[in-house]
C-alpha cells in the first residue's frame, strides 16, 4: 500500500513541478505571440460576416429602386423609401451585433484562461499538502479517510482542467470561424474593460429612447401599411379582403406595441441587475485591497522563515480566486451594459 501511495505521489510531483515551472515562467517569455485586440477581432468578423454582405447587396437592390422611382405614386415610392431606411439602420445593428458577439467570446477565452491558471495553482498546492500527509500518514498522525478525500480532490481538480481546456479550444474555433483568426498565433490582452455605467435623468425616458430607435422604422412601416390599406387609383377590394389587409395592418402595429412593452421591462430588470454586479465588484475589490495587504506580510514572514512556502502559496490563492471572480463579474456587466445601450444586439 504505502509503495502505491509513493509511485502516485512522484507522479503528482512531476505534474505539480511541470504546472509550478510553467506558472513560474516570466510574462516576457510566454507572450511571444502578437495581442490580438479585441477591436481587430471585430471588424475581422464583420468582414466575414455572411450577414453583413447581403445587407450590403440589399442596399445596392433599394438604391437603384429608388432611382426609378422617382416618378412612382406616393405608395410605392414611400414603400421603397422606408425598407431603404430600415436597411441603413440594419447595417448599424447588424454590426453592434458582431460587436457584441465576438466580445462575447474574447471576454470568455480570457476568463477560461484564467480560471485554468487557477486550477493548475490548486493541483500545485493540493499536491504539497498532500506530502504532507503521506509523512502525517506515516507517523500514524493522519486519518486515511482524509488522505483519500485530498486525493480525489486532485483527480477532481485535473478533471475539471481538461474539461476547461477543451471548453477553451471549442471557442477557439468557433472563434476562428467567425473571425478567421487563429488563436494558435495570437495571445489575449490580460483583462476584461470595465467602465461604471449609470443613466442620467429617469431610467424610463433613457430606455424608452433605445426602443424607440431600435423600433423606429419598424413602426413607421406598419403604421404606413396601416394608413395605406386603400391605396390611390386602386379598385375598390372586396370587404373581406378589405378586413383581411386591415386585420394584418392592426395587428403588426398591436404586436411592435406588445414588443416594446416586454422590451421595456426587460432592460429595466437589467439595469436593476446592473447595479447589483457594480456593488458586488466593488465589494470585491475591497476585499482583494485586504488580501493585498496580507500577502505581503505572507511574502515578509515567509522570507523571515515564520511561514512554509505552502502557506505563503494558500495566500496567494486566495487573491487568485477574488481576482478571478471580479474577472468574472465585469464579463458579466459588460454583457448587461451593452444590452441596455444597445437593447437590439439580442435581436
Amino acid at each position: 500500500m504505502r509503495s502505491k501511495v509513493k509511485a502516485y505521489l512522484t507522479k503528482l510531483m512531476i505534474v505539480a513541478a511541470s504546472t509550478i515551472a510553467l506558472l513560474a515562467i516570466p510574462a516576457y517569455a510566454t507572450e511571444q505571440k502578437p495581442i490580438l485586440k479585441l477591436e481587430v477581432a471585430v471588424q475581422s468578423a464583420i468582414s466575414y460576416s455572411n450577414q453583413a454582405a447581403v445587407n450590403s447587396n440589399q442596399y445596392e437592390a433599394l438604391k437603384e429602386q429608388m432611382k426609378v422611382s422617382q416618378g412612382a405614386d406616393y405608395y410605392q415610392y414611400q414603400s421603397i423609401y422606408l425598407k431603404k431606411a430600415k436597411n441603413e439602420q440594419q447595417k448599424q445593428l447588424i454590426e453592434d451585433r458582431i460587436t457584441s458577439d465576438i466580445t462575447s467570446k474574447y471576454n470568455a477565452m480570457i476568463v477560461l484562461e484564467n480560471e485554468i491558471e487557477a486550477m493548475h495553482k490548486s493541483i500545485g498546492i493540493s499536491v504539497k499538502e498532500l506530502r504532507q500527509a503521506e509523512l502525517k500518514s506515516q507517523k500514524g498522525l493522519m486519518n486515511p479517510v482524509l488522505y483519500e478525500s485530498k486525493q480525489n480532490e486532485i483527480e477532481t481538480l485535473k478533471t475539471s482542467i481538461k474539461a476547461k481546456e477543451e471548453e477553451l479550444q471549442n471557442t477557439k474555433l468557433y472563434f476562428k470561424v467567425l473571425t478567421g483568426k487563429d488563436m494558435a498565433d495570437y495571445s489575449l490582452e490580460e483583462t476584461i474593460s470595465y467602465e461604471p455605467f449609470k443613466i442620467e435623468g429617469l431610467v424610463e425616458g433613457y430606455i424608452n429612447s433605445k426602443i424607440g430607435t431600435y423600433l423606429q422604422y419598424d413602426k413607421e412601416m406598419a403604421k404606413f401599411e396601416q394608413d395605406n390599406i386603400i391605396k390611390d387609383d386602386d379598385p375598390t377590394p372586396f370587404y373581406a379582403n378589405y378586413l383581411n389587409t386591415k386585420t394584418a395592418a392592426d395587428t403588426a402595429v398591436l404586436e411592435l406595441e406588445d414588443t416594446q412593452t416586454t422590451l421595456k421591462q426587460t432592460l429595466i430588470n437589467h439595469y436593476t441587475s446592473l447595479l447589483s454586479l457594480e456593488d458586488q465588484i466593488s465589494g470585491l475589490k475591497s476585499q482583494l485591497e485586504v488580501l493585498d495587504k496580507t500577502l505581503r506580510s505572507a511574502e515578509l514572514k515567509y522570507q523571515a522563515g515564520m511561514i512554509s512556502v505552502l502557506e505563503y502559496d494558500k495566500q496567494e490563492a486566495k487573491k487568485q480566486e477574488i481576482e478571478l471572480q471580479i474577472l468574472k463579474l465585469k464579463n458579466s456587466y459588460s454583457s448587461l451594459k451593452d444590452m441596455i445601450q444597445k437593447p437590439w444586439i439580442a435581436g
